[in-house]
């Protein structure tokens, strides 16, 4: 056990030497870490940032320098520490001009709270060139009797409207948090929330277990709230009242799943077809794939095709077209899984896909029951990925 006396809180925060300024500072790799503002004002029960209070903040004209400092290093990723970035609406509007200034040049990895986007920062987003911000959006859960229960700020219907708000920006990427473990958070709930988010659309839906950490509320209470946990770090949580040791183990098998497939680029759009075409999808192929003993195994992108090929040819008949469709467009094989049907095509196709050639395009198709796959390659520009990709009929 260690104990500082309360000499470890730093008193004046802003009187501290950058990082960067240590000759022993990596600069090799692709990005760097700033933190701009210490502690939080919200007080979740299971994060140490919020114990931090008054919140700090660092002068913009030292940030500037900063990353003028990264910017002649080649540093192009600048990914923000601070705990909730919109937490203060000035300063988070100040932060976002500031950012503008790097337009085209770097990229700000930014943790927002989806609750609480007021008007004025909104307006500032959306005047942001494309590519400036990733937003990594704290969800935790859309359950309000859960977030209660952690302490965290901000209505359900103000999370879920600021995320929709972020989703349908287009300007960037948009990450979002669940965390399964938290009090009074089942697994029924879990999976609910992420066809909820599948449903908004982000671009990823990460599914974490929680953690315990020395110092937090949670981890000071966990007995009063029915939490069992692992005493070896990161001191993760075995189960709770709402949430059996069995069930924690599915979570981190669909925590697998999501990475693997919705957060893959190639497969996102089908991922969301199938939840909107059956609301059990990632429980059951979640399910499925612990079954033939694939949920843990590194798999290549082909893999990973061929093995939803086999669902849903099982279950999604369907949906075969559009798992086709995301295999030719994910620029893999036209000699396996849902690409093995391929045909090279000589000859006058129609209308609409002859408008499509030019003299280096090579046409395929794949007939799908009255339904024909169209798409073509541009052998000077890519072996691999077509150049269009259109649905037609015999």
């Amino acid at each position: 056990n260690y104990q500082d006396n309360g000499i470890a809180k730093v008193a004046d925060y802003a009187s501290l030497k950058f990082p960067e300024e240590s000759k022993f500072f990596d600069w090799d790799k692709p990005f760097i870490q700033i933190e701009s503002t210490r502690g939080c004002f919200n007080s979740c029960a299971f994060c140490v940032s919020g114990a931090d209070k008054p919140v700090r903040s660092l002068d913009i004209n030292s940030l500037r320098n900063r990353l003028l400092n990264a910017k002649n290093h080649g540093i192009k990723d600048i990914r923000l520490l601070d705990r909730t970035f919109n937490g203060a609406g000035n300063r988070a509007i100040e932060l976002l001009s500031l950012f503008e200034e790097f337009a085209g040049v770097m990229q700000f990895h930014l943790e927002v709270h989806p609750a609480l986007f007021t008007t004025k920062i909104r307006e500032k987003i959306e005047s942001l060139p494309i590519g400036l911000l990733h937003v990594e959006a704290g969800v935790q859960s859309l359950t309000q009797q859960v977030l209660d229960k952690s302490k965290r700020h901000g209505k359900i219907e103000d999370v879920i409207d600021g995320l929709k708000f972020l989703c349908n920006n287009g300007g960037f990427q948009v990450h979002s948090d669940l965390i399964a473990g938290l009090p009074d958070y089942t697994l029924s709930m879990i999976y609910a929330d992420i066809n909820v988010l599948s449903s908004i659309k982000c671009d990823e839906i990460q599914l974490e277990l929680l953690k315990l950490l020395p110092g937090t509320f949670m981890r000071n209470n966990a007995k009063e709230l029915g939490i069992i946990y692992s005493p070896l770090t990161p001191y993760e949580v075995m189960q709770t009242d709402a949430i059996s040791y069995t069930e924690i183990g599915e979570s981190r098998r669909v925590s697998r799943v999501l990475d693997m497939y919705y957060n893959c680029d190639v497969w996102r759009e089908l991922i969301q077809k199938l939840i909107i075409n059956d609301s059990t999808f990632v429980l059951n192929f979640t399910s499925y794939l612990t079954k033939i003993d694939m949920v843990d195994q590194p798999l290549s992108m082909e893999r990973r095709g061929i093995l939803l090929h086999e669902y849903c040819k099982l279950n999604h008949n369907n949906m075969l077209i559009d798992m086709t469709i995301s295999w030719i467009k994910g620029g893999l094989s036209l000699k396996k899984g849902a690409g093995e049907g391929a045909k090279s095509f000589i000859g006058t196709p129609p209308l609409d896909i002859e408008n499509l050639m030019t003299k280096n395009i090579r046409l395929y198709n794949i007939e799908l029951g009255n339904s024909i796959i169209w798409f073509g390659y541009d052998r000077s520009i890519s072996h691999s990925t077509p150049i269009f990709v259109k649905l037609g009929s015999e």
